[in-house]
């Protein structure tokens, strides 16, 4: 599990679950190496026979090195292949199904971005890279994607939110203004983006809309934990993984959830991604990953995550992912949030 706390203008990424191989009753692939062709194994017995089957990727750092896991995204399953990346930690895919992973560096800390192509080769990004905990690509194919990029102590200013020029190891530092940390961080289909994160001058947390450069905006949202995970769902619906809280669905233009996932006295959720065309929820939660029906809020499986020796740092993804939330037609009712709502 991961715990990234905001304090001051320090992100610490405390080591407090173990990583390492899983079980199950049947052997996974050997571990890939970057640059090579992403061929999957056979899934195991009663799994999903789609055409192009979903992949649920798990990332996991630990003091010993680092593997990404593909599980089935259409069923319960162990780890049909891995992919070995030092201290691997933020996962995230685009459109054209390339895999954006952090990782590098001692100590369980990820200092760059590697982009693996999905019929191979790789490029690394660190230029002006620190603490990259959570990766977020815009529309596309090989498209511009958004590094939310710690901070340590040592980061100051615009380097808060890094985005690199595709293909390019040379990038741009973003600075919000209103986050003096920021954690996390999602997309739509037009390039707004969202940042989560710890309030300037305050104790508290918040969650800003921004189209870089320009300054963000306080959604406002009431939050009752660290968000350290958002994402869209197909109606603007905006989810924050409120780390030690649970998963908070938020409607446009509104402030307090209209529902939960993963909430209660033990939740401690660290990561999300949506599958199966938005229609499930995948909470990371320690040492599993359960499934949701995003609709009903029922749990449909879960799904046992390597644990063992070392210290773990984890984050989910889903290949391929889920279409980005288009506002296309869509109105502002919201002016001070420039938060989307349908007509």
């Amino acid at each position: 599990m991961t715990n990234r706390s905001f304090l001051g203008f320090v992100i610490v990424l405390s080591a407090l679950t173990a990583c390492g191989q899983g079980t199950s009753s049947w052997s996974p692939a050997a571990p890939t190496q970057f640059g090579q062709d992403r061929k999957l194994e056979p899934s195991p017995p009663g799994a999903s026979r789609n055409a192009h089957p979903e992949s649920l990727l798990f990332a996991c750092a630990n003091c010993y090195g680092g593997t990404v896991y593909f599980y089935d995204g259409n069923r319960r399953s162990g780890p049909i292949n891995t992919l070995s990346v030092e201290n691997a930690f933020a996962v995230a895919v685009d459109d054209a199904e390339d895999i954006y992973v952090s990782g590098g560096g001692n100590n369980g800390y990820p200092v760059v971005v590697t982009e693996e192509y999905a019929h191979g080769g790789t490029i690394t990004y660190n230029d002006l890279m620190i603490d990259p905990v959570n990766v977020a690509p815009l529309e596309g194919g090989q498209p511009a994607f958004y590094i939310a990029n710690g901070p340590t102590s040592q980061v100051q200013g615009p380097q808060y939110l890094y985005y690199p020029t595709q293909g390019i190891d040379y990038g741009y530092g973003y600075d919000d203004g209103n986050l003096s940390v920021v954690g996390s961080a999602t997309v739509d289909f037009v390039g707004d983006l969202y940042l989560g994160g710890y309030s300037v001058g305050s104790s508290g947390y918040e969650v800003d809309l921004a189209t870089p450069p320009s300054e963000g905006t306080n959604l406002g949202l009431h939050l009752a934990g660290q968000p350290v995970g958002l994402d869209l769902d197909t109606q603007g619906n905006l989810i924050v993984d409120e780390q030690y809280v649970g998963v908070a669905v938020f409607r446009p233009g509104k402030t307090t959830p209209i529902k939960w996932f993963d909430h209660g006295k033990n939740a401690r959720p660290d990561s999300i991604t949506l599958g199966n065309s938005g229609k499930w929820l995948y909470v990371l939660d320690g040492q599993h990953v359960d499934t949701y029906d995003y609709k009903s809020g029922k749990k449909l499986w879960t799904y046992k995550v390597p644990h063992g020796p070392g210290c773990c740092q984890a984050e989910i993804a889903m290949e391929p992912r889920v279409p980005l939330f288009d506002p296309s037609g869509y109105r502002l009712t919201h002016p001070g949030f420039r938060y989307w709502s349908k007509k």
